[in-house]
């Protein structure tokens, strides 16, 4: 014979809830209790005895919980976590918690966005994460996830990402490491920043100067730059030929 639960209770912080199949939650009222003092009984209970708190005077009891407190605290907090989405939505910065001591993973939304991924409960495994970045790059970025895991901080790095549409991302990456009471680390976080911009127009100027140098080269012409404002000065490579000098 095979036992079906009827009915269930949750006897919460803030209300008791019961429930019973086929009808539902039967029951929802406050953990409130209403106690006289000189008779030393029970006067009433939920509902009825919060609204006895008005009425009350000083013969009477009230055991509860007040939650309002703890209640303002979880908004407080949910407001900041939505300011938090936002602000890395809009800066296309992403986040990684780790706990140390569980291996427990957090990602951000941006974070999964930065890897070409919709946002998810869980972190991807680590497996999933290295094929995505570029092999190049692969043997140092596990280094420093080692590192990371390992408790100690490294120093900023860039590596690339292949996502899967073959679009080739650049991202930098920090750490950060938290310690307990006694010393021992217990928490990790990374923050990833998309610097494919920055990147792209770094590599166009390098392709630039290598074809100016190259042009000076072979027509023998230098060049020069003066910052009349700081004095400051810097001289192509070809100049310094031209002048007999080592660059």
């Amino acid at each position: 014979m095979k036992l079906v639960p009827e009915v269930g209770i949750d006897l919460g912080t803030a209300n008791i809830l019961v429930y019973r199949r086929g009808k539902g939650i039967v029951l929802n009222e406050p953990t409130v209790v209403a106690m006289s003092i000189q008779q030393k009984k029970v006067l009433a209970v939920g509902n009825e005895a919060r609204e006895m708190i008005a009425l009350g005077d000083g013969n009477m009891l009230f055991v509860g919980h007040d939650i309002t407190e703890r209640v303002a605290l979880a908004e407080r907090v949910e407001r900041e976590h939505v300011r938090l989405r936002y602000a890395q939505e809009v800066s296309h910065v992403g986040s990684v918690e780790i706990n140390l001591i569980t291996g427990e993973r957090w990602w951000s939304d941006e974070m999964y966005r930065l890897h070409g991924m919709e946002p998810q409960g869980a972190a991807p495994a680590y497996p999933e994460v290295w094929a995505q970045i570029h092999p190049d790059d692969r043997e140092y970025a596990q280094q420093m996830t080692e590192e990371v895991l390992a408790g100690r901080t490294h120093e900023p790095f860039v590596f690339r990402l292949i996502l899967p549409s073959g679009e080739i991302r650049h991202l930098l990456q920090h750490s950060r490491i938290e310690h307990d009471a006694d010393g021992t680390a217990v928490r990790a976080t990374r923050v990833a920043s998309d610097v494919t911009m920055l990147q792209t127009a770094q590599a166009d100027l390098d392709r630039e100067r290598q074809r100016l140098q190259l042009a000076q080269h072979i027509s023998s012409v230098g060049s020069g730059e003066t910052n009349l404002l700081t004095g400051e000065r810097w001289w192509s490579a070809q100049m310094y030929e031209l002048f007999g000098l080592t660059p």
